[in-house]
């Protein structure tokens, strides 16, 4: 079941500048020392990158089934992290000491492998142990996890832990499905319900999640002889744009996406610094690890979700507990998947995972060398039209099915850039029919496209904001190889940000440009009609978004043209379009504002006032702030 969203305000107001740990009532050798580097201020990580790398057999002891029974459980993922760019990893320019700490008292796994460079497939597959072909999930906004599924936190609550999550961003708000087994879902991503700005509107800083999260763990870790707890703690800094600001800010001005993680850093010190206070750090798990990484200029990406390259794959993952742990170290003989954790975490809580996952146990003794785990991104087909992404990476080497298929040495080759699908022609083919193999019964690219459905609440002002619209091309879908199409996507991106600064002539320039290669790229036309619009070309907007929802209808996009078609008086399109985003989506909390205004352009208050409560009511997050100041609206013109 897909929990009710539940807001939790903390009155704490933490800034990871000026805080100190000093609710701690006892000490504990490990967290002070992670406390008193994360509050000096600027301390250089120091790497573990040459820590000792542990044999399958002390990881088979370290691993045993029960050895963490009656823990609790501190599960943390930080959206968008790149496995490289911590100080345990070996990044020089990280500041990243409390979880460098974590590593030097855990075990981590130098070669983690994400299953999707998207935010909700992979999560999906983080809490279910199954890979996207499995759990269906296989984009943003546009799916949802089926309630067959059996979560983590389901599997947890049953067996009589206390489940809470605290989310960083709406991509993953409760409607998406993974509120599934959680007693607290915090989804508010907006809990000042300020106004909406760009990407912001999408998602909440560190500190007010770990505010969140601390609010919880205050009412519930103090109960002594109480249930266990589970306590998923999502951060969002890192996705782009980076923008740490502060003391931080300042230190990372040439490389904001570490500041991001620096900041990241000092919430996982509070984090444990509250569970020191409350007696539960020797007796708890903390698992760590990312959805997925950005690729930050690599093979022309700058973020991710459109190329399966390890930039954006290959995370870190790391479990730290001191008392269960005694004999820490990575991990290098083996390639994992972000599917195994949810059968390891079970197993070492004492609960057998069953058929639950397809995943296996991150310590098992003997891994197999010729294990290849699945990676995908359906993003280019799903948002574009172009041609899907499917891949098979092992231990040593990599293939990724595309028109132009790639095969990769990694171990020689870790940047992938020698293509050597025509020469290692036995070694590729193999991975090609193993690959095969496993997509058997998916359907082709232009089924995956048509098949595309669950929810389709997706809306573009804040998904894409975030990089996330889907969109088909027209003609040639799933033919087109994304490598060929990233001059096109990066023009996309670069009138997006000229629009956003104000710069509305260079960026319709722009994004005419692409429109005149590909008229039928749905997200180009969402652009465009974006562009025009706030340039105050409202007829020349309607046709461009008339031209978009033909090819790629949204409930959200059809809102946003019935709110055109409400200011140039056209009142039987707009109920057309009403009617239609109705169809796609009831939920839409914008049909209901759209209304509002035209019930208040004929002055019918009282009516107006029920449609924009109406709209808050169905999505807080996005519709309370435009409520209240339509609602004030009204009570002045009434005076």
């Amino acid at each position: 079941m897909v929990a009710p969203r539940v807001t939790m305000r903390s009155s704490r107001s933490s800034d990871p500048r000026h805080d100190s740990p000093s609710m701690m009532t006892k000490s504990h050798p490990l967290l002070a020392f992670l406390i008193a580097l994360a509050s000096c201020g600027g301390a250089p990580s120091e790497t573990t990158t040459t820590a000792e790398s542990l044999t399958g057999a002390e990881l088979a002891q370290l691993g045993r089934t029960g050895a963490a029974t009656g823990f609790d459980l501190l599960f943390i993922t930080m959206d968008t992290v790149r496995a490289d760019r911590l100080g345990f990893t070996g990044h020089a320019g990280a500041e990243t000491p409390t979880i460098d700490g974590l590593a030097r008292s855990g075990i981590w796994f130098e070669e983690a492998i994400a299953s999707a460079p998207i935010t909700l497939p992979s999560h999906a597959t983080i809490f279910t142990g199954l890979d996207p072909t499995e759990h269906g999930v296989r984009n943003n906004g546009t799916y949802a996890l089926d309630e067959s599924h059996e979560t983590l936190a389901e599997a947890l609550q049953t067996e009589g832990y206390r489940t809470a999550a605290f989310i960083g961003a709406y991509v993953l708000d409760a409607r998406y499905g993974l509120a599934q087994g959680f007693d607290h879902y915090d989804d508010d991503v907006n809990p000042n319900q300020s106004e909406r700005v760009s990407g912001h509107f999408n998602e909440r800083t560190s500190v007010q999640v770990t505010d969140a999260a601390i609010a919880w763990l205050d009412e519930n870790a103090a109960s002594a002889g109480g249930p266990p707890l589970f306590t998923w703690v999502h951060y969002f800094d890192a996705h782009a744009p980076y923008e740490p600001g502060g003391a931080i800010g300042a230190r990372f001005r040439a490389q904001p996406y570490d500041g991001e993680i620096a900041l990241i850093d000092t919430q996982v010190a509070r984090l444990l610094a509250q569970l020191e206070a409350s007696g539960r750090l020797e007796r708890t798990l903390v698992v760590l690890t990312s959805d997925h990484g950005e690729g930050l200029g690599e093979h022309g990406e700058a973020t991710h979700s459109r190329f399966i390259y390890d930039s954006t794959l290959r995370v870190p993952l790391l479990l730290s507990a001191p008392a269960l742990f005694p004999t820490a170290g990575a991990v290098r003989d083996r390639v994992v998947s972000l599917a195994d954790v949810m059968p390891t975490v079970l197993d070492l809580l004492g609960f057998e995972p069953g058929e639950r996952c397809s995943g296996t146990h991150l310590f098992e003794a003997s891994p197999s060398a010729e294990r290849a785990i699945y990676v995908e991104s359906l993003v280019p087909l799903l948002n574009h039209g172009w041609a899907p992404l499917h891949g098979l990476r092992r231990a040593n080497d990599k293939f990724i099915s595309a028109p132009r298929p790639e095969y990769y040495d990694v171990q020689a080759d870790p940047g992938e850039l020698a293509n050597l699908f025509e020469s290692a022609t036995s070694s590729a083919s193999a991975l090609s029919s193993q690959l095969d193999r496993h997509l058997d019964g998916q359907g082709s690219a232009a089924e995956l496209a048509a098949g595309e459905s669950g929810l389709d609440r997706e809306t573009a002002r804040r998904l894409a904001a975030l990089g996330y619209v889907r969109g088909q091309a027209g003609g040639d879908v799933g033919r087109l190889d994304p490598k060929d199409m990233l001059p096109l996507w990066n023009a996309m991106n670069e009138a997006s940000g000229l629009s956003e600064r104000g710069q509305h002539d260079a960026a319709l320039g722009r994004i005419r440009g692409v429109l005149k290669k590909h008229p039928k790229d749905a997200y180009a036309l969402d652009v465009e009609a974006l562009v025009l619009a706030r340039m105050g070309r409202n007829q020349e907007a309607e046709l461009s978004l008339n031209r978009c929802v033909r090819l790629d209808p949204t409930a959200e996009r059809y809102v946003r043209l019935a709110q055109l078609e409400l200011g140039a008086g056209n009142l039987q399109g707009m109920e057309r379009s009403l009617t239609r985003a109705q169809e796609l989506d009831p939920t839409e909390g914008g049909i209901s504002m759209v209304r509002g205004d035209a019930l208040a352009s004929q002055g019918r208050w009282d009516e107006a006032e029920a449609a924009f409560r109406r709209a808050a009511e169905l999505d807080p997050v996005k519709w309370t702030h435009e409520s209240k100041a339509k609602l004030e609206q009204i009570r002045a013109a009434r005076r």
